[in-house]
C-alpha cells in the first residue's frame, strides 16, 4: 500500500508543470488596445477607449508599435506613437512578480497576461500601471 501511495505521489508531481513558464510571452503578441493608466504619486487615473492607443507586439522581431491617437497632452498615456524593442524576462519572485517587461528601456516593471487583459505594472516603485485589452 505505501509503495502504491509512493507511485502516486510520484506521479502526480512529475506529472504537473507550469506551461506559463514556456509560453511567458506568446499570449502577449498581437493586439491591444491601451485602456487605463492609473498610479504614480498622486495616484492618478486616465481611461481610454478602445482603439485610441493600439499596442502590437511582434513576435518576428521583438517589438512594440505603438499607435498613440490620443490628444490630449495633459494626462499620461504611456508611449509615444513610434516603434520600440522590448524583452520578456522569467522573474523567480514571489508569485506578485513572475514575468518582467522591458520596453526599449524606457519601462520595466511585471507583466500580467490573460486571454483579454494585459497588465504592465511600475507601482510597486510609486510609478504606473497600465491596463491593455483585446
Amino acid at each position: 500500500m505505501k509503495l502504491l501511495l509512493t507511485i502516486v505521489a510520484v506521479a502526480l508531481f512529475t506529472g504537473c508543470n507550469n506551461d506559463d513558464d514556456s509560453n511567458a510571452n506568446a499570449s502577449v503578441y498581437g493586439q491591444w488596445s491601451l485602456v487605463k493608466v492609473q498610479g504614480g504619486i498622486a495616484g492618478t487615473t486616465h481611461e481610454f477607449d478602445m482603439g485610441t492607443i493600439t499596442w502590437i507586439f511582434n513576435p518576428d522581431n521583438q517589438t512594440v508599435t505603438v499607435i498613440n491617437n490620443n490628444t490630449d497632452d495633459s494626462v499620461n498615456d504611456g508611449f509615444d506613437s513610434g516603434v520600440y524593442d522590448f524583452q520578456v524576462l522569467t522573474v523567480n519572485g514571489n508569485g506578485d512578480c513572475d514575468s518582467q517587461m522591458t520596453i526599449d528601456e524606457l519601462f520595466s516593471g511585471c507583466m500580467n497576461v490573460t486571454s483579454t487583459t494585459f497588465k504592465l505594472s511600475q507601482q510597486a516603485a510609486d510609478g504606473f500601471e497600465y491596463t491593455l485589452k483585446r
